[in-house]
């Protein structure tokens, strides 16, 4: 094992959840499925809608398709702020559905291709889109493929734990993903640290001609994409996939079943809860935080059982606050609202307080270069980016920031480094 890049941090396995196994969501009440800006409903409201239908195409244009059965309460803008003041937020389209209480079976909407190395590159391409897991049917796709199972940000583990419990479905995945590529060579990422995964793996590869094991050494942020590139393919054009998209990918093909749900981390460190869940794409934020088990808990509720209700979330700069990110703790995203809806992409849900006090003065320690895995010297973009010399910052390589967040979680005064470096980016971009 080696490593690629200079600084980057080694985590405690106990930060993740690698040893609990994925459990489903108690089935929410409504959903709100996200088709955003640039996307279009194929539904109305007051139409019925049952799981698999067909309900619109998102910004990419690629199909949606209804998670649950139930009856479309509204189609329209997502009424809750994700991160900016609504006069300069964008268009949020969402599909609204009261769910069901009764779940009628319902057949899959595409025909099962099992015997997948039959087809074609371009039915392999027509099942990818219509199924909503990717449109590759116009792309020159290069003949490597790294299939990523690093989980190392803290506390995301879902993607690990497909693997783990589902590894003859998600190794088919890769094959048809392999497949579609044409792949001369494509590898494994996974961290080391798992003897047993490893070795039940290297058994199962070992008859495979182009789908191997690479293990590394755990430390983040090397799943990144920049920096897997550098270790396992460097100077070669790749594309890379994780575990949820080998499954999908098998699904869609092998199932004829589209993309409906998300495998994903929540913690809500307020009750102490940190699982692996499989949510419906549409879910609200309060609903996956607050369901345990089979336990629907009514998190929208002043009160219930007891219990204190289900804080507001605030602003940021407020100390002693909760924040909901989507993501993990270093470059997961902040919003303010638990109406929030779980989307396909969404890996982590977490619900962290936050016990700020005002940054103290920059030490010049060196520990925010220190930990930089490209090189950066985030505390002298700082300095400049608070003198608005765009110049010096230019020569600062901000365009090489990994967008990792080590720099602000490592820094003794709290200084929120890694937003100095967005200020920056905008500055040289022209955008403030």
């Amino acid at each position: 094992m080696r490593r690629a890049f200079p600084g980057g941090l080694r985590w405690p396995s106990g930060g993740f959840p690698y040893h609990k196994r994925i459990e489903p969501l108690p089935r929410p009440q409504d959903l709100a499925v996200p088709l955003w800006h640039g996307g279009r409903a194929e539904v109305q409201p007051g139409d019925r809608v049952k799981p698999y239908l067909l309900i619109g195409y998102d910004r990419e244009g690629l199909p949606v398709h209804a998670p649950l059965g139930g009856k479309v309460s509204e189609v329209g803008e997502f009424p809750h702020l994700l991160a900016r003041p609504k006069q300069f937020d964008f268009p949020r389209l969402t599909v609204f559905i009261d769910v069901d209480r009764k779940q009628s079976e319902a057949a899959l909407p595409y025909r099962p291709l099992p015997r997948f190395w039959e087809l074609t590159h371009q039915e392999l391409c027509r099942r990818l889109l219509e199924a909503g897991v990717m449109d590759v049917c116009h792309r020159d796709l290069p003949r490597m493929v790294i299939h990523n199972a690093l989980d190392l940000e803290p506390p995301l583990a879902a993607s690990l734990r497909l693997l783990e419990e589902r590894t003859a479905e998600v190794l088919e995945g890769m094959r048809i993903i392999n497949q579609l590529h044409g792949a001369v060579r494509s590898r494994i990422a996974l961290a080391s640290g798992f003897p047993g995964l490893e070795a039940r793996l290297r058994m199962m590869l070992a008859s495979s001609v182009n789908l191997s094991l690479h293990v590394m050494d755990p430390v983040y942020p090397q799943g990144h994409r920049t920096l897997l590139k550098k270790e396992i393919f460097p100077g070669d054009r790749c594309s890379i996939y994780d575990m949820t998209d080998a499954l999908r990918v098998r699904e869609a093909v092998v199932l004829g079943r589209p993309v409906v749900e998300s495998h994903l981390t929540v913690r809500n460190c307020p009750v102490d809860l940190c699982r692996n869940v499989t949510a419906p794409v549409g879910t609200p934020a309060g609903h996956a935080l607050w369901s345990s088990g089979d336990e629907a808990r009514p998190w929208r509720n002043a009160n219930h059982e007891g219990r204190d209700p289900p804080p507001k979330l605030s602003l940021p700069d407020q100390a002693g606050t909760l924040s909901l990110i989507f993501g993990g703790l270093l470059s997961g995203r902040g919003y303010y609202s638990l109406e929030m809806p779980v989307q396909a992409d969404t890996r982590g849900l977490l619900l962290v307080e936050q016990k700020r006090s005002g940054p103290a003065p920059c030490l010049n320690c060196g520990a925010c270069h220190a930990r930089c895995p490209s090189g950066l010297h985030p505390s002298e973009i700082r300095r400049q980016v608070s003198r608005l010399d765009t110049k010096r910052l230019a020569e600062l390589g901000l365009d090489s920031c990994l967008d990792c967040g080590l720099c602000s979680w490592v820094c003794p005064s709290k200084i929120e480094l890694f937003q100095q470096i967005e200020v920056g980016r905008m500055l040289l971009g022209g955008r403030l």
